[in-house]
């Protein structure tokens, strides 16, 4: 099982059998990250902001940015999707306030690298 550490850009290994954890990847200093996903050893991490970084076992990270500027977008969970070889990214502040009442999910394609 892995996981990201919110604050800082540090993933980590949890081994469920022992309870036991130790820092796997470090790829970036601090940010406010909110959901990992893996595919094949690669790592997608989602920032608040909604970019997707694309962190590989020697932390080497690729940053994808979402297609709006707009700063009152606030997103909160990914997953991966499969069968669509896409990310899955929950937005739970939409930035356009008529908006705010729904939960907006977007899709990240793994191909075109990009929302």
């Amino acid at each position: 099982l892995y996981a990201v550490q919110d604050e800082k850009g540090n993933i980590y290994e949890i081994n469920t059998l022992k309870g036991s954890s130790k820092k796997f990847i470090s790829f970036k200093k601090e940010g406010d990250f909110e959901g990992l996903a893996e595919r094949n050893g690669i790592f997608y991490v989602l920032k608040s902001n909604g970019s997707i970084y694309e962190v590989d076992s020697g932390g080497l990270a690729n940053r994808y940015d979402f297609f709006d500027d707009d700063k009152d977008f606030d997103f909160e969970g990914l997953c991966l999707d499969s069968a669509s070889n896409s990310l899955l990214v929950a937005c739970k502040q939409h930035g356009k306030k008529e908006r705010d009442k729904y939960i907006w999910v977007y899709r990240f394609s793994l191909k075109s690298m990009s929302y």
